[in-house]
């Protein structure tokens, strides 16, 4: 880790998930390779896929994303429930909740839907808190983070929720 110093919990909160993408292929990789010697002689300009007329119309229909209360106590007890599991030193935080919960609204939007459903839930909620859990073990992130999201869409689940 030289030259790059671990952030505090506190600055870890303020980003919204951790996704590990892993390494790619071998194939992908020397494609990867050959294409930055095109995009190095080319230098063509970028053009943008979406302007900020597009964005603040994907914030506004994020907002709109109907979030049924029992997705929002679901939040609630997940975000509880990492403070008081015994694999975990440090729990999530609120800001964590409610990034969780604007999470949703956009992935719901990218599913082409007006509400949340529990699926949702079980998709975003390691990447969104992994990063702000402190766990006793380590290696020990998801099956702690996996008994508490399951007990929680089972019981969603169970609640049939209307949409």
């Amino acid at each position: 880790m030289e030259g790059t110093y671990p952030l505090p919990n506190a600055q870890l909160d303020r980003f919204f998930m951790k996704i590990n993408f892993g390494y790619v292929s071998k194939e992908i990789e020397l494609g990867i390779y050959k294409q930055q010697l095109e995009i190095q002689r080319s230098q063509e300009a970028v053009e943008a896929v979406l302007n900020m007329k597009d964005i603040l119309m994907l914030r506004s229909k994020a907002e709109e994303v109907h979030v049924d209360d029992e997705i929002i106590v679901s939040i609630n007890n997940i975000v509880r429930q990492t403070r008081e599991h015994s694999g975990i030193i440090l729990g999530a935080s609120v800001r964590a909740g409610i990034i969780l919960l604007k999470c949703l609204r956009a992935y719901a939007v990218i599913h082409k839907r007006n509400y949340v459903i529990e699926d949702d839930l079980a998709s975003l909620v390691k990447p969104v808190l992994q990063h702000r859990l402190i766990f006793k073990n380590i290696g020990a992130e998801t099956n702690a983070i996996h008994s508490i999201v399951k007990t929680e869409i089972d019981r969603l689940s169970r609640l049939n929720l209307k949409k």
